[in-house]
């Protein structure tokens, strides 16, 4: 393959002949060219100044192959002399290979890989921020990384060799959904939209008192929210609430509960977040709302948080 693409020298013919493209930049010393089997033969595209890499002159070998040791070798690349096991090739714009393809007439050509989100996990997590989730994909390039619009810091997974999973430390936002946007050295932005459920950890009466604490419309507004972010990052909707125009000052009744507990459900199951039986599964309309009925939900959203 390495001949159909003209590398090689003319000395490897049964009868030498026509030079090959390679054999034009084959020297033995500035200014002294070396086109026979005798002596030194090295690579060099600035009239024999600068060795880049020295021919193999043994007949036992392709004479336009690089010089290389016995196996096992320190770097076996395709163009060495005498094959080892793991060869490959090393076409960069500095490397002997890509170098000696430039000059016989080939154009190196980079492409960056597109940025891609396949996965964020988890997918929920604390709005104060400070935790570790890791994004699979494909990362190479990548230069910065933002969620809901706050810098976050970031590094490969497994190490810079592995661009398919980046560990970022999510920054502090406010409860809901938020976008992730990926920017690369070069190229355009990549934006996963409703990437990750930033949800609440403390709550309006945090401390819920037996005989003292009221349920209030803002203990079950405050759960809404936070699972509707959830449902947003499982690519839903808000959620079809009954009593969708609850506001402060009005009574929180069995509903209101027993909403929160199917929604809550559904988007923790979707998003992979394990669920479990309530207190008092019948809660139904007649029903005194207790404190257990609001803290269980809480506590839930605070599991799930992190």
């Amino acid at each position: 393959m390495d001949e159909v693409l003209g590398l090689g020298s003319f000395l490897n013919n049964n009868t030498p002949t026509d030079l090959k493209p390679q054999d034009l930049f084959s020297w033995s010393a500035p200014g002294t060219r070396n086109l026979t089997s005798n002596g030194t033969r090295y690579f060099s595209i600035n009239g024999g100044t600068t060795n880049i890499v020295n021919f193999s002159q043994d007949p036992t070998g392709d004479f336009g192959d690089w010089l290389s040791s016995s196996c096992p070798q320190a770097n076996p690349y395709v163009q060495n002399a005498f094959s080892c096991a793991g060869q490959f090739a090393d076409v960069t714009a500095t490397s002997p290979e890509g170098i000696n393809l430039d000059v016989i007439g080939y154009d190196l050509v980079t492409t960056t890989a597109t940025l891609r989100i396949d996965s964020v996990a988890p997918p929920a997590g604390r709005t104060s921020g400070g935790q570790q989730i890791k994004l699979t994909g494909e990362f190479a390039g990548l230069s910065t990384v933002t969620m809901g619009g706050s810098s976050a810091s970031w590094f490969y997974t497994n190490g810079s060799s592995d661009t398919s999973m980046i560990t970022v430390t999510t920054p502090a936002h406010a409860v809901g959904a938020v976008n992730i946007v990926l920017t690369p050295t070069t190229g355009s932005t990549l934006t996963k939209t409703n990437a990750f459920a930033y949800l609440p950890t403390v709550f309006t009466d945090n401390t819920i008192m037996v005989g003292q604490t009221t349920a209030k419309a803002q203990h079950i507004l405050e759960l809404r929210q936070a699972v509707d972010a959830m449902r947003a990052v499982a690519g839903l909707g808000g959620a079809p609430w009954n009593d969708p125009a609850l506001a402060a000052g009005n009574t929180v009744r069995a509903v209101h509960i027993t909403d929160l507990r199917t929604f809550l459900d559904d988007a923790a199951t979707r998003l992979g977040f394990a669920t479990s039986p309530y207190m008092d599964p019948g809660l139904t309309t007649g029903f005194v709302i207790k404190r257990i009925h609001i803290e269980e939900l809480r506590q839930r959203i605070r599991t799930i948080a992190g």
